[in-house]
């Protein structure tokens, strides 16, 4: 078993089960289907945007489901999620990136508007 696949674990010993619930949607989901989410989600990262173990991803995004199935998977390839706190300012997110070293950011649409998010945030460090 991999070390961040627990989720992969459950899904398969309590599929039934309720494993998470998305008050804003007013959605359940149990611990089969968030497994088959995560895993689908892990694929995706590793075989489609080349998302390696011991990469860092940073994220801007506000609270959702999608968040916690994004730690989950990325749990799950190995690397390392690092979240970035919507409320600063750009130039303070331009500080914590240059100590992250982050390899992609995955910016939410719901905490940004067109043109908001500054290019040298998109771009892939160089650093690693």
């Amino acid at each position: 078993m991999l070390y961040g696949d627990w989720i992969g674990r459950w899904g398969r010993s309590f599929p039934d089960r309720e494993a998470l619930v998305d008050v804003i949607e007013d959605r359940r989901y149990s611990y089969g289907e968030l497994s088959d989410d995560v895993h689908r989600m892990a694929d995706f990262l590793s075989n489609h945007l080349d998302i390696d173990p011991g990469d860092r991803v940073a994220v801007l995004a506000f609270n959702r489901v999608e968040y916690i199935k994004l730690f989950l998977a990325l749990s799950r390839v190995g690397a390392i999620l690092v979240p970035l706190n919507f409320r600063l300012a750009p130039k303070r997110l331009k500080a914590k990136n240059s100590l992250i070293y982050s390899t992609r950011l995955n910016a939410s649409t719901a905490t940004r508007s067109p043109g908001s998010i500054p290019r040298w945030l998109l771009k892939k460090s160089a650093m690693r």
